[in-house]
C-alpha cells in the first residue's frame, strides 16, 4: 500500500491507495476546482494508515480540511513518511518467537505501552530537521514515562 502526496504548489492531500497513478484521476474532476498531480508517493507496505496518520499529525499546522493541506515539499513528505514507516512496529504473528512466552493482560497492555514511547521517541527524532527545535520537554517526558513503565 502506498502513502502519497497529491496536490499543486498550492494545496495537496495525504492519503495511502493500492495506486496514486489512480487515484490521482479520480480526484481530477470538474468538482475539484484546481487540477492536482503525483508529487510523491511511498510504498509503505503493512505500514501505510500508520505513516499516513503520522503525517496527517506531523503536518497538522497545514492542515485545511479532511486529507487536504497547505503545501508541503514532497523532498520533506517522503523524508517523513520514511522515518515513520521506519519506526512502525506491527504486532502480529511473525513477531510472536517461537515458543511464546504467557503473558497476562496486564504485561501486554505494559508492553504495548512501551512500544508507543519508544516509537514516539524514534519519530520525534527521526523528524527532526534544522528549521524545526526539538521539543525536548516533550522528550523528556517520553523518557520519563519510558523509565516509569520498565519499573512497572
Amino acid at each position: 500500500m502506498f502513502v502519497y502526496l497529491i496536490g499543486n504548489a498550492e494545496h495537496c492531500k495525504i492519503g495511502i491507495a493500492k495506486s496514486p497513478k489512480w487515484r490521482v484521476h479520480s480526484l481530477d474532476s470538474p468538482q475539484l476546482p484546481f487540477e492536482v498531480e503525483l508529487q510523491a508517493e511511498y510504498n509503505a507496505g503493512d505500514a501505510a494508515h500508520f505513516v499516513e496518520n503520522q503525517l496527517h499529525k506531523f503536518f497538522k499546522d497545514k492542515h485545511i480540511r479532511g486529507e487536504w493541506f497547505y503545501s508541503i515539499g514532497p523532498k520533506q513528505f517522503l523524508r517523513n513518511a520514511k522515518a515513520f514507516a521506519k519506526a512502525y512496529t506491527p504486532l502480529t504473528k511473525e513477531a510472536v518467537p517461537e515458543e511464546p512466552t504467557v503473558r497476562s493482560e496486564d504485561e501486554l497492555i505494559l508492553l504495548r505501552k512501551q512500544s508507543m514511547v519508544a516509537a514516539s521517541l524514534s519519530c520525534l527524532c527521526a523528524t527532526w530537521n534544522d528549521e524545526q527545535r526539538l521539543d525536548y520537554e516533550l522528550i523528556a517526558k517520553l523518557y520519563k514515562l519510558g523509565e516509569a513503565l520498565e519499573t512497572q
